[in-house]
């Protein structure tokens, strides 16, 4: 599949079908919610997991080549497979929240339709190569998140990640108005071109680049700007917290990903190297994480802190500038997005327990939950024979052909950091006896299939990572050359 740079409003509809198909969902979930009939309520997740379904299958329709990019979209190997990521975690949500809804006795119209369009915008995120068109689609994922985290009834939790969320637009908005008002361009590509003919002039516009790339760091999680993933695991949802943790890290990082191959190629500097401040901001994300992570208590604050530890391990393969270096960043988010739904599958089949203490002896009510969990636990550590593992010899053997082995030494242990914050769990799980003793646990369905699916992509695909290798090297190389 090459590259297309679509100008034809007819190829434009066509290129949106996925986003398409879901706001349709969205309103089709909207009109049920209207109806009296109880019984309505039964066909919104089926309606959402068909749209999910139906944007998934058109990614595998071929699109012909255009030229042009009046409309700031671009549709190449990465946008597919970064919208087939996208649409994924959003279909892992839909099947985690059913038995949290009944069990919440929350409205299921507005919810579901709320997911379909995060889903959408996100979706959308790694098509936008205007910075205008990321401000904008940025700002209303976070608005719907937040909205989200509301119909939960955590309405401190929603207010805290809604002002999180006005701080990351603004710092976008700003480095990007900066970078408008010194190149005139909003497209990315354009601006870099203007940049480098811009010669020695262009150090004015480091300030614009500093801040976009601190919006995006909010994004992402990484360090100093990493309060607010704690403040969203506040919420009491484990799909919502699961959905607001993986989405925005993919969402973050496809973004990361579009700006350093078109807005910072490899050739230009601003008054410096802009990979020096990127190697301080991996090192301190992963250090810092992980030692936060060691003195969690709590499951859902443990993972917001590993989600932290991860941006920075992901940080490494923005580094290198190379195939190698990108096809690690994308087997690592890969392997992040999985371990992390399993994991909250895990916790939603407990009704949300949150206290180590809950899953005490769980291997003994439930061995198959306690070995999920388990098994999640070691892929984010980057244990052998998970795909966890394979992402990172992949971004570590990247690193070290740049020449920076103290930075692959900093991830080395911050995977030991990782395996021993999560030793706490574990040893709750298979080692403490449970407080109170219970009957077996009850895990509907679609649970059992969101952990089904985390498990064994974990597992087969870090045995026989080759399955996976070949799109991912079409989705790197395409990137790469911008």
């Amino acid at each position: 599949m090459g590259d297309f740079l679509l100008t034809p409003a007819g190829q434009l509809l066509a290129l949106l079908g996925p986003e398409l198909l879901l706001l349709l969902a969205a309103l089709v979930m909207l009109a049920l919610a209207r109806l009296p009939d109880v019984a309505a309520r039964a066909w919104m997740p089926r309606v959402a997991l068909a749209g999910l379904l139906l944007a998934l299958a058109t990614l595998l329709l071929p699109l012909e080549a255009t030229t042009g990019s009046a409309y700031g979209l671009r549709a190449d190997p990465f946008a597919q497979l970064a919208r087939g990521l996208a649409l994924g975690v959003t279909f892992c949500s839909v099947l985690l929240s059913g038995g949290y809804l009944r069990r919440r006795r929350l409205a299921p119209g507005p919810y579901y339709a709320l997911l379909l369009f995060f889903g959408l915008f996100l979706s959308l995120l790694a098509l936008v190569v205007d910075l205008a068109l990321v401000v904008l689609c940025l700002g209303a994922l976070h608005l719907v998140g937040c909205l989200l985290v509301a119909c939960t009834g955590a309405l401190g939790s929603a207010f805290r990640t809604w002002l999180y969320g006005a701080a990351l637009i603004g710092l976008l908005l700003f480095g990007s108005t900066w970078l408008y008002g010194g190149t005139g361009a909003t497209n990315m590509a354009t601006m870099a071109e203007l940049l480098v003919a811009e010669g020695p002039g262009r150090a004015f516009l480091l300030p614009g680049v500093i801040l976009v790339g601190a919006g995006l760091a909010f994004t992402i999680a990484a360090v100093p700007f990493h309060p607010w993933a704690f403040g969203a695991a506040e919420a009491d949802s484990g799909p919502v917290v699961a959905l607001l943790t993986v989405g925005l890290k993919v969402a973050g990082f496809t973004l990361l990903l579009r700006v350093t191959a078109l807005l910072l190629p490899a050739s230009l500097r601003l008054g410096g190297d802009w990979r020096v401040l990127l190697t301080a901001l991996a090192a301190v994300t992963i250090v810092i994480g992980n030692v936060l992570a060691l003195g969690q208590t709590r499951t859902r604050g443990l993972f917001a802190a590993l989600g932290v530890a991860q941006g920075g391990y992901l940080l490494l393969g923005l580094l290198t500038d190379s195939v190698p270096g990108t096809v690690g960043l994308l087997l690592s988010l890969l392997a992040y997005a999985l371990a992390m739904l399993g994991a909250f599958a895990v916790v939603t089949a407990l009704a949300g327990a949150d206290e180590f203490e809950a899953y005490a002896g769980l291997h003994r009510r439930s061995p198959l939950l306690a070995l999920g969990m388990l098994l999640c636990l070691l892929a984010l550590g980057g244990v052998p024979l998970t795909l966890g593992f394979v992402g990172r010899l992949w971004l570590f053997s990247a690193v070290i052909e740049t020449g920076a082995l103290w930075l692959a030494v900093v991830g080395l242990l911050g995977s030991v950091l990782t395996l021993a914050a999560g030793w706490r769990l574990v040893r709750a799980l298979y080692v403490l006896p449970p407080a109170v003793e219970g009957g077996p646990v009850t895990v509907s369905p679609p649970l059992w299939v969101v952990l089904g699916l985390a498990v064994v992509g974990l597992v087969l695909l870090g045995l026989a990572p080759g399955l996976l290798l070949p799109a991912l090297a079409r989705a790197a190389s395409a990137l790469c050359g911008g």
